[in-house]
């Protein structure tokens, strides 16, 4: 008969990152690491809608106020492996990656999530955070430490709206919202200007400019995304007797295929560098 597994031991386990929870008596798998931020595997999907994995940099997140932080063994759809994450509970979204030093997080928006206990085949204190995109099965160290979970993601939920204002300051701030993603095309990362490597990289996008990062130099990225007040404009708008002009705000690099420049009507961009650019509000190239 298969025995319980104890949450203690799995926590207390520092070289091991996933644990199988089919067959009790088989040993833990070890788990190679990369440069993903947490899982390169997607966790349980019931649901049918496409996972866009959402990121953050550590800088953005250390940025929000903390209302609970903390290990978890997550749940991944692989064998119904148990991996060990650092989660990071910051206004409505929680935060998750292998280590509370990690430069990229995995975030998950909890606005429209549900969480309750689960029972779950040999381990106890686990439960689910279920939102419309993902589900995820989680596993405290003890029985209070779930419950506190569970109560910091509830009352979380109540906020109000302006209660939840100062953790979107991102927005105004010309913070990237960033998205993890696969290209079609050579792509470079606008930050070191190097290849994002492969054909098909994974790497990281801004899903408002569509800045591209390694995961390694995300961290180090400008806060330069797309305006959203006039106040982030700066010195760069133009006010005359005809009213206000908005300038262009430039991105270089990573045009589209065939795409001709605006003055001169030559091709523009390269899919050996970056190179030539393109305005954010009006897609002259």
């Amino acid at each position: 008969m298969a025995q319980k597994l104890i949450p203690d031991d799995l926590f207390q386990r520092p070289t091991r990152d996933s644990v199988s929870s089919l067959d009790s008596d088989k040993l833990p798998t070890t788990e190679t690491t990369g440069e993903e931020s947490s899982d390169s595997e997607g966790e349980q999907e019931g649901i049918s809608h496409k996972l866009i994995r959402k990121v953050s940099t550590s800088g953005q997140i250390r940025s929000k106020k903390s209302v609970k932080e903390g290990i978890l063994l997550k749940q991944t759809s692989s064998f119904q492996r148990w991996k060990r994450r650092y989660f990071k509970l910051r206004g409505r979204t929680m935060y998750y990656a292998k280590d509370s030093k990690s430069l990229i997080f995995d975030e998950v928006d909890l606005s429209d999530a549900s969480v309750a206990e689960t029972s779950t085949k040999n381990i106890n204190n686990s439960f689910t955070v279920i939102t419309p995109f993902r589900k995820l099965i989680l596993c405290a160290e003890n029985r209070k430490e779930m419950e506190d979970w569970i109560g910091a993601i509830k009352s979380v939920q109540k906020w109000d709206l302006n209660e939840t204002t100062q953790f979107n300051m991102e927005h105004f701030s010309g913070m990237h919202n960033w998205y993890a993603c696969s290209h079609a095309r050579p792509t470079f990362c606008n930050v070191c200007r190097e290849a994002l490597s492969g054909v098909t990289s994974h790497g990281l996008s801004c899903e408002v400019c569509k800045f591209k990062a390694h995961k390694r130099c995300a961290v180090r990225a400008t806060n330069n995304c797309k305006w959203t007040t006039l106040a982030s404009v700066a010195n760069d708008i133009i006010e005359d007797e005809d009213g206000v002009t908005m300038p262009h705000q430039w991105l270089e690099g990573n045009l589209p295929v065939s795409a001709k420049c605006a003055v001169c009507d030559k091709t523009c961009g390269s899919v050996r560098r970056l190179q030539d650019w393109r305005c954010l509000w009006c897609k002259a190239i």
